[in-house]
């Protein structure tokens, strides 16, 4: 599949304009205005969020750009939003382990099951956390689910 934008760390759209969400992990935000990036100058966590981020999507933009543009997605379920929810590849690379390898994305617990993906995941997530990379050395950082809850648009 093609891929002509990468909106976020865990989100891809494809040709045909398929968007298509990265199953069972969460990114930081990014921020969507200069609202935001205003904002964020002067709360430590929103910074720290935007920041961790567009880390994670300029991460997936090389990896797909590395990879001719293209992505391989095994489609699971398509979620409230009218995602494709799935796991995503750029070669032989599951894009969700290396994010949380690296620190740059979290398990999503919430959706997980007894897969071995999913036991993978958390493995990643582990090591990662012991050894606080990306995110898990940063005591600013909260996580998506919270951040997004602490500021829901209303």
């Amino acid at each position: 599949m093609n891929v002509v934008r990468i909106p976020d760390g865990d989100t891809v759209v494809v040709e045909g304009h398929m968007s298509i969400r990265f199953a069972y992990i969460d990114c930081a935000e990014t921020a969507k205005s200069a609202a935001d990036r205003e904002a964020a100058k002067r709360d430590p966590s929103m910074n720290s969020q935007f920041r961790w981020g567009e880390s994670a999507k300029e991460f997936v933009q090389a990896a797909i750009q590395n990879n001719g543009n293209k992505v391989q997605v095994q489609v699971l379920n398509t979620d409230q939003y009218g995602r494709k929810v799935g796991l995503v590849y750029a070669g032989n690379d599951l894009l969700q382990y290396k994010l949380v390898k690296k620190g740059l994305a979290v398990v999503y617990h919430s959706f997980t099951d007894g897969s071995p993906t999913c036991q993978q995941l958390k493995d990643a997530e582990r090591l990662a956390r012991t050894t606080q990379r990306g995110v898990w050395g940063d005591s600013d950082f909260v996580m998506p689910w919270d951040f997004r809850r602490q500021h829901k648009k209303h």
